[in-house]
C-alpha cells in the first residue's frame, strides 16, 4: 500500500508544471518559466527538462508579451512613494555626522517633472566650493527638466591638516558620509541610469572627488558615477581610479591658484576618456566660458555614448 501511494506522488510531481504555455508566432507551444529578460529578449526555462532558450520577444505572441512586461514590472523595484514627479524632498541622516556648517546630515534631491519610474533617469551630483551645501542645483551644466539633481555635503571635520578649509580625510569621506548618502539615494531611486550617472564639483567639490578617486580604499564615486566634473579643484599627485567607459571633464581658471592641481588631476585620471579647458582671464570660479564648454562636451560626447548603450 505505502509503495502504491509513493508511485503515485512521484507521478503526480513529475507532471506538476511550474511554468506557463508559451505559443510562438508558429503556434508552437512550450511550457516554461521566465527566467529573464534582457532588452528584446527574454530567456524561458522549459518544464520538460529545465533546459534554456534565449528568444525574441516578439516572436511570440501577443498574450505572450504583454505576460512579459506585466513580469518585468513586478520584477522592478519601485520607487520611494517621494519620488515623483517635480518633488523636492531631503533625505535624513541622523546617525551621520552634521556637515561642515554643523547642520544635522542631510541631502537635498530634485525630481525633474518628465520623470517616469519605468524608464532610466540621469542624475547630476554636485558638490559645492567651501564648507559644500545639501541643496540640488544643476550648476549651470544639465537640463533641470531631465536629470534627477542631488547636492551632496561634506562631513565636519575630515579637513586637510594643511590647510584647515580644505577637504581631506578621504576615507572617512568617502566610508562614513558620501557612500552611506549615495546608496539611499539610489536605493530610493531605483531606476537611476547608470550609463548617465554625473558627479562634480567646485573647489572643494573637485578636491573631494579627485581625492576620494585616488584615495579610498572602500570603492568610490565610480562604483556609482560614471562621469566626472572638476571645476577648478582637484589633485593631481596620485592616479585618479575610475574605468573603461567613464569620462571625465576638468576646468580651471587661469589665474587660479587651483590651476595647476586641476589640470594635473586630469592628466592622472586612468582608463577614462578626458577633456580640459583652461578658462581665460578667469580666476577661481566656474565662468561661464568653463559652463559652455563643459554643456558642449556632455551634449557632443558623454551624451551620444550613453545613448548607444541602451
Amino acid at each position: 500500500m505505502k509503495i502504491k501511494v509513493i508511485i503515485a506522488l512521484v507521478t503526480l510531481c513529475s507532471s506538476v508544471s511550474f511554468g506557463r504555455p508559451f505559443k510562438d508566432t508558429k503556434n508552437r507551444v512550450i511550457n516554461a518559466e521566465i527566467k529573464s529578460v534582457s532588452g528584446e529578449e527574454v530567456t524561458i526555462v522549459r518544464d520538460a527538462d529545465n533546459k534554456e532558450f534565449t528568444i525574441p520577444i516578439t516572436s511570440l505572441s501577443q498574450v505572450d508579451q504583454e505576460f512579459i512586461k506585466s513580469w518585468v514590472a513586478d520584477k522592478t523595484p519601485k520607487p520611494d512613494e517621494s519620488v515623483k514627479p517635480s518633488a523636492r524632498f531631503t533625505i535624513d541622516f541622523p546617525d551621520l555626522e552634521p556637515d561642515r556648517k554643523g547642520t544635522p546630515a542631510q541631502v537635498g534631491v530634485s525630481i525633474p517633472p518628465d520623470y517616469d519610474p519605468a524608464k532610466p533617469a540621469p542624475i547630476f551630483i554636485w558638490m559645492s566650493g567651501g564648507d559644500g551645501a545639501n541643496g540640488p542645483t544643476n550648476a549651470g551644466v544639465v537640463d533641470s527638466d531631465k536629470f534627477i539633481l542631488v547636492g551632496l555635503p561634506f562631513p565636519k571635520g575630515a579637513n586637510n591638516p594643511g590647510q584647515a578649509n580644505m577637504v581631506g580625510d578621504f576615507d572617512t569621506i568617502w566610508d562614513d558620509y558620501h557612500q552611506p548618502m549615495l546608496t539611499q539615494v539610489f536605493k530610493r531611486i531605483p531606476n537611476i541610469d547608470r550609463n548617465l550617472s554625473i558627479v562634480g564639483g567646485f573647489s572643494n567639490g573637485a578636491h573631494c572627488i579627485a581625492g576620494v578617486m585616488q584615495e579610498a580604499k572602500n570603492g568610490g564615486y565610480p562604483d556609482f558615477c560614471n562621469v566626472f566634473i572638476l571645476v577648478d579643484g582637484g589633485n593631481g599627485d596620485k592616479r585618479l581610479r575610475g574605468g573603461k567607459g567613464d569620462f571625465l571633464f576638468a576646468t580651471w581658471g587661469e589665474t587660479s591658484p587651483n590651476a595647476a592641481a586641476t589640470e594635473a588631476a586630469e592628466k592622472k585620471a586612468s582608463g577614462m576618456e578626458t577633456e580640459s579647458f583652461e578658462m581665460k582671464d578667469t580666476g577661481h570660479t566656474f565662468a561661464q566660458s568653463g559652463k559652455d564648454k563643459v554643456k558642449a562636451w556632455l551634449e557632443t560626447v558623454v551624451y551620444p555614448a550613453a545613448k548607444s548603450k541602451k
